[in-house]
C-alpha cells in the first residue's frame, strides 16, 4: 500500500512532464522525491492527491476480497488513503491545502498559512490521541510532522529568498472569501 502511494505520485509527477529522482521508503513512511512542484499549484495539487487517491481505490478493490486479507486491506488503505487527506503539513492533504492557496497568494506566504492549519490539525490531533489514551504515539507523529514542516518551510524561504509580507490570516481570507481585485492580479511571483 505505501509502495503504491508512493508510485502513485512519482507516476503521476512524470506524466506531468516533471523530473523523479527515486522513491524512499522508511519506518515512518515514505517520499517520492522529484524536482519542485511547490512552484506550479496545480501540478502540485494533481501529484499530492495521487497517492491517497489509490489508496482509496486498493480500499475498495480489497472489499472484493474475501476473508481477513480482504478487511485488512480495506482498513490499512482506508486509514492510509484518508489519514493523508488531512491537511497537515507536509502530509497530502497539506500539500493540496498549499497549493490552493498558492493560487491565491505567494507561495512562502501560502506554506505558512498551510503550516498554521497544520499546527492547529495537530493540537487536535494530540487532544483526542490523549482521550483515547494514545497520547505518547500520537505526540511522536506530531513532533515528525512539525519539524518536516519547519524544514519545507526553510526550503521554500531559501528557494524564493524573501519573506513574505502577507501574513497567514490573509492568505486564508483571499482563499475563503475572493473578491474581484484578488481574481484580476495573479499572485505576486514567490
Amino acid at each position: 500500500s505505501l509502495l503504491a502511494h508512493e508510485a502513485a505520485h512519482a507516476l503521476t509527477a512524470k506524466r506531468l512532464g516533471l523530473r523523479v529522482h527515486d522513491i524512499q521508503i522508511g519506518p515512518l513512511g515514505g517520499m517520492a522525491r522529484m524536482e519542485s512542484v511547490s512552484h506550479r499549484p496545480g501540478i502540485e495539487f494533481r501529484v499530492a492527491a495521487a497517492g491517497p487517491a489509490i489508496n482509496l481505490l486498493l480500499a475498495a478493490v480489497f472489499l472484493l476480497v474475501p476473508g481477513n486479507l480482504g478487511k485488512g486491506g480495506t482498513l490499512i488503505n482506508l486509514v492510509f488513503g484518508l489519514g493523508n487527506l488531512l491537511p497537515a503539513f507536509p502530509l497530502d492533504g497539506g500539500r493540496m491545502l498549499r497549493a490552493w492557496l498558492a493560487s491565491r497568494a505567494p507561495l512562502l506566504a501560502a506554506t505558512r498559512a498551510a503550516i498554521a492549519v497544520s499546527h492547529w490539525i495537530l493540537l487536535l490531533a494530540l487532544a483526542i490521541a490523549g482521550w483515547y489514551g494514545e497520547f505518547l504515539l500520537a505526540l511522536l507523529l506530531c513532533v515528525f510532522l512539525y519539524i518536516a514542516g519547519q524544514e519545507e518551510l526553510m526550503q521554500v524561504l531559501l528557494r524564493t529568498g524573501t519573506d513574505s509580507t502577507v501574513d497567514p490570516g490573509e492568505v486564508m481570507r483571499r482563499a475563503l472569501r475572493p473578491d474581484e481585485k484578488d481574481k484580476a492580479e495573479p499572485p505576486a511571483p514567490s
